[in-house]
């Protein structure tokens, strides 16, 4: 059995984290995805606005009405930082025989080498769904070098991109048309970056 990984800071989620998901569906076919927010990102030292809670409601809003798709409070309920080669092992104890799939971007799959315990994460298969259309040439090459290195299992998705990111909708604004509606209203119930 596969389970689908998708974890992040998602502050806040956005459609470009919703297409990911459902790209990911596509490749996966059936199986579940589990999106996993984080408790504290070891490759972002920034403070945020919104706390652990705010964004795991705000991950259940964006992705709880998508079949086959899991919000999962794992990591915020371990604490401390979120080391995904944890967060695989306790997948695996949770779900015996699963082979967990990380789903990624391509920023994180670019830099996938330098996390923590690489070779836990490349002994997963990876799926991974480009923010940039001109960001393609650049994943083959790196999947190359990891097939080559780790003997890695690795899917692209065809889907076309969504180039959109958490850090320029808090910097830039939230603009309506690139959030969930769900999650949008809960970021102006709560005040968050700024009231929106």
């Amino acid at each position: 059995m596969k389970i689908g990984l998708y974890g992040g800071t998602f502050d806040p989620p956005h459609l470009g984290h919703v297409h990911v998901v459902e790209a990911a569906r596509k490749l996966l076919g059936d199986q579940t995805i589990v999106v996993m927010p984080d408790s504290t990102p070891p490759h972002k030292a920034k403070p945020r606005s919104a706390t652990a809670l705010q964004r795991l409601e705000m991950a259940r809003l964006a992705f709880g009405h998508i079949s086959g798709v899991e919000v999962s409070d794992l990591e915020i309920r371990r604490g401390g930082i979120s080391y995904t080669a944890d967060t695989v092992r306790q997948l695996r104890q949770l779900y015996p025989g699963c082979e967990p799939v990380l789903i990624m971007g391509t920023d994180m799959f670019l830099c996938l080498e330098s996390w923590r315990e690489p070779k836990v994460l490349f002994a997963c298969e990876l799926a991974v769904v480009p923010r940039n259309e001109n960001e393609r040439e650049q994943i083959e090459a790196q999947k190359r070098l990891y097939v080559e290195k780790y003997g890695a299992k690795v899917q692209v998705s065809a889907e076309p991109a969504v180039p959109l990111s958490s850090t320029r909708l808090r910097n830039e604004g939230l603009e309506a048309c690139l959030l969930p509606e769900a999650v949008l209203a809960y970021i102006r119930r709560e005040g968050l970056y700024g009231g929106a």
